[in-house]
């Protein structure tokens, strides 16, 4: 059965290969093979400067820090089900993006909320810490192997003459097989995972052109990295798809012999027994991919399943999915709102028309201080200025201190501070926990009289902590104590 290779951002025109851009909205799930190349700025191009740098827009640096994030784990999902994955070692790039995390700066009555800035990792969709933290910034085209060349030697033949490097590991990680000249420092080999069985192979860019230009010539002296990689013609690239097949078949072979020679493959070497073995396992390949499917799908719909969990323990981003979905849950229309003047984590209307506004804040090892609760009365002044009514939105504070602590185990949620804030203002408290077990049963139970008790419970709350009523026993409708 033929590979399916994929190849994000190293163009190679076979028609074996799906070529994908760093942007691009296409998944890895179906990848045999992949071959990833660390490369953003022309897709995020940088247009602001931050410290001397380049700093990508705030658009940019959403999209790209969302893009990031899925390579990452679609790359670590290959990885889990024993897929290779070829990364291309490539110069990192400089550049700076915002965090998308916000952080209030001045004191009195107009603190300023701003958007912090960080730089960009690009090797951070691999999911590998060893390789991240060790890529330094390094060109040069003198490349040696080491007794470790293994599954790469077929391929090193080949290529090794028209192979510079553009980075390199200033750490060997995993087995090294080839260093730079002087100092040793890793620019190929091979790194395996302990809870995964798939395998990373790092690889220094090829010169195409020159591999075009100057096959079936001996030569043993390299190319100068060029400024610019041409594109590679179609025998080049089909020889070089065929040496990474190879050196995957290998790997899968938990073999250190070599693989296989592109010219060793011709069919007057192959063997009789090895046509039917080959038809067999391409029907046994077939129904791993259908599996492997269902599989991903399913694991898909878990994730999602298990979304209100976040309220026990998540912030930021995740937490506000958390309490939106719970809002859902109990009967509300909720939704976050952003446009280019305001930023609310929830926006949610009841079926009778009363209109809430709030923000969800979790805290690692403390309560929830008056600072978000000044951020909520500043978005329901705002709020109320663009509305055509008279009336204010009721602001509700979703707070989860001390996060990842056991609940029962937590001290106070909210700042003696906050609360009389709360009070003065007349806002809601929710701790987040205290919001699960109610979503998680009406999650379960057609339950509307319940679901309506829970809305009220939020509505009556003025500057003091909502307190839901109780579970029904048994999830009749007559058991439900509305308080």
């Amino acid at each position: 059965m033929e590979r399916h290779i994929i190849s994000v951002e190293y163009r190679i025109p076979d028609p074996r290969v799906q070529n994908l851009w760093f942007n691009s909205s296409e998944s890895l799930l179906d990848a045999d093979i992949i071959i990833f190349r660390p490369n953003t700025t022309p897709h995020y191009a940088p247009e602001e400067t931050y410290a001397g740098k380049p700093l990508a827009s705030e658009w940019n640096s959403a999209r790209l820090r969302g893009d990031s994030a899925r390579w990452q784990k679609e790359l670590a999902i290959a990885f889990e089900h024993g897929k290779t994955v070829f990364v291309i070692l490539s110069e990192p790039e400089d550049f700076f993006i915002y965090s998308g995390e916000k952080e209030l700066q001045g004191t009195g009555r107009s603190p300023q909320t701003i958007n912090t800035v960080a730089p960009y990792d690009p090797y951070a969709p691999i999911p590998s810490q060893s390789i991240k933290q060790n890529v330094r910034k390094g060109t040069g085209n003198r490349i040696k192997t080491t007794k470790d060349l293994g599954v790469l030697a077929a391929y090193w033949q080949e290529f090794g003459p028209y192979s510079y490097y553009e980075a390199y590991l200033d750490e060997k990680v995993g087995h090294a097989a080839l260093v730079t000249q002087t100092g040793e420092k890793m620019v190929g080999g091979l790194a395996y995972f302990k809870n995964w069985r798939g395998t990373l192979v790092v690889l220094p860019p090829v010169d195409f052109a020159s591999v075009a230009e100057k096959r079936g010539a001996q030569s043993s002296k390299a190319p100068a990295p060029p400024k610019k990689r041409p594109s590679a013609n179609e025998s080049v690239a089909a020889q070089f798809v065929n040496a990474l097949v190879q050196i995957d078949k290998a790997i899968r072979a938990h073999s250190d012999s070599t693989p296989s020679p592109e010219w060793a493959l011709a069919e007057r070497y192959v063997l009789e027994q090895e046509a039917g073995l080959r038809s067999e396992l391409a029907k046994i390949e077939e129904q791993i991919v259908a599996l492997q499917k269902l599989k991903n799908e399913t694991e898909s719909k878990l994730d999602t399943a298990g979304n209100l969990r976040g309220l026990l323990y998540e912030t930021g981003a995740p937490l506000e999915l958390a309490v939106l979905e719970a809002l859902r849950v109990l009967g509300f229309s909720a939704q976050n709102c952003q446009d280019e003047d305001s930023e609310f984590d929830a926006v949610f209307v009841d079926p009778e028309g009363n209109r809430l506004l709030g923000e969800a804040e979790g805290k690692n090892d403390k309560a929830v201080n008056i600072d978000k609760l000044d951020q909520l009365e500043r978005n329901v002044r705002e709020d109320f200025e663009k509305r055509e009514d008279a009336t204010y939105a009721k602001g509700v504070l979703f707070g989860n201190a001390f996060r990842l602590a056991e609940v029962d185990g937590r001290a106070e949620f909210f700042t003696a501070k906050c609360i009389a804030g709360a009070k003065r203002s007349g806002v809601a408290l929710v701790r987040t926990p205290d919001l699960f077990p109610v979503a998680k049963y009406l999650q379960q139970h057609h339950d509307p009289l319940f679901a309506k008790c829970c809305r009220e419970a939020i509505l009556a709350a003025g500057g003091v902590v909502v307190v839901f009523p109780e579970l029904p026993k048994r999830g009749t409708v007559s058991e439900v104590v509305a308080g």
